[in-house]
């Protein structure tokens, strides 16, 4: 039926009728065009017939699971309890005199790895679910990439099923082009979410959490995984922050757009803050995670970790935002 479609359509004097039994194709599959602006409905008419359907239904589903964040100022950096929310010109802490604190200065990180600084951001949109391995073989399929961690397909492993979270396999690049081309299919500005954009929603506008959970505290089992290994759970698991978005402490680290420096965030802008976005430092930055540790400290919601931009080694995980200061309209 799909190849009759296909060879119907190829002639000018039935192109109406052709497209009527597409639409009703697609119908069947809960999804149509309505809705979709001229450039991504283009782009998705160019698709076989399956891919479409596949795409349309995918377009819908990012679109749907966006959280808008309005935007706002906060003290961004561990706040250990010192600088009270929102409070403008944070004072520099030395996290050495901070007994029983966590830090890294032994692997060569800066002492100030983690300072509060006022940081003040436009609003934009936050995707509430971490992208799945079963949404970026959409992704791979459409734009003949190579599927992301392909060797976990062949030993079909249980933390490279579909409704997992996407955890080895992608590098910085793949993350991004995955964005990007969110917005490719939606007419919106999909990209990887800054460092700042990423805690300012992992604290709920900024709030003084330290974990981004229900009620910015962990209890093992409810809110997060236990501490069991048994690999990432499907995004979605456990309560949401405050804001509506799910598993900022837990599961996977997520690529960020910014660049790596310990000494960022002495130097850093007040607003809209990226570090290095275009040249090709040595590393890249991902936050979040921590879901297959079995320590707090990997849980919250200040913490960094850097590595290559094209390392596609276990951790890294994908959440995309929409840098728009108006919410998006779903129509479709």
């Amino acid at each position: 039926m799909k190849r009759n479609l296909i060879l119907i359509c190829g002639t000018t004097f039935i192109v109406s009728a052709c497209q009527s039994e597409i639409e009703a194709e697609l119908e069947k599959h809960g999804v149509s065009y309505d809705g979709v602006p001229e450039k991504p409905l283009a782009y998705i008419k160019s698709l076989p017939l399956e891919q479409q359907a596949k795409v349309l239904k995918l377009r819908k589903r990012v679109l749907q699971n966006l959280v808008f964040v309005e935007g706002g100022g906060f003290v961004m950096g561990d706040i250990i309890e010192e600088v009270p929310e929102g409070t403008e010109g944070a004072v520099k802490v030395n996290l050495k005199e901070v007994e029983g604190k966590w830090f890294l200065d032994k692997n060569g990180y800066d002492e100030y790895f983690y300072w509060p600084h006022w940081v003040e951001l436009d609003s934009y949109s936050i995707a509430k679910y971490e992208a799945t391995y079963g949404e970026v073989d959409i992704f791979t399929e459409v734009t003949g990439r190579e599927y992301f961690d392909k060797k976990r397909i062949e030993m079909n492993s249980i933390d490279r099923l579909p409704e997992k979270p996407v955890w080895f396999g992608a590098s910085w690049h793949d993350a991004r082009a995955y964005c990007q081309w969110l917005g490719k299919i939606t007419g919106e500005p999909f990209d990887l979410l800054s460092e700042a954009q990423w805690e300012y929603a992992a604290r709920s506008r900024g709030k003084a959490l330290e974990f981004a959970t229900d009620n910015g505290e962990i209890d093992y089992g409810r809110n997060v995984k236990d501490h069991v290994f048994d690999g990432t759970k499907p995004p979605g698991s456990f309560p949401p922050n405050p804001l509506g978005v799910y598993d900022m402490s837990g599961n996977v680290r997520e690529w960020v757009l910014d660049s790596y420096s310990s000494g960022f965030y002495e130097v850093s802008p007040i607003k809209n803050p990226i570090y290095d976005l275009e040249s090709e430092r040595r590393y890249k930055l991902s936050r979040g995670g921590g879901g297959l540790g079995d320590h707090e400290k990997w849980l919250d919601v200040f913490g960094r970790s850097r590595a290559k931009p094209d390392s596609t080694s276990a951790g890294h995980g994908v959440r995309c935002g929409v840098d728009s200061s108006e919410p998006v309209f779903v129509s479709n």
